[in-house]
């Protein structure tokens, strides 16, 4: 079972949520059109997506949800 969803901040700029119940994998994404700016996954372990370097892997420990829109959040703020 897949879910996805996306969290429309304005028409350029969305989180994308993706959760697979099967195999645990979870990911958030900020995505500005098509590009991903920052996120966090836990493909192969916890990790963050920096902003400026989305495709850099900074481990991390679990973070809870609110931390990851927390996160986000502040990219988003200081993004604009």
């Amino acid at each position: 079972f897949y879910t996805k969803i996306r969290l429309v901040i304005n028409e350029e700029l969305f989180i994308e949520v993706r959760c697979n119940f099967r195999s645990l994998r979870q990911s958030y994404a900020l995505i500005k059109q098509k590009d991903r700016i920052a996120g966090f996954d836990n493909l192969n372990g916890w990790h963050f997506h920096p902003a400026g370097r989305p495709r850099a892997h900074q481990k991390i420990r679990k973070p809870s949800l609110e931390e990851i829109f927390e996160k986000l959040h502040k990219i988003v703020v200081e993004f604009d």
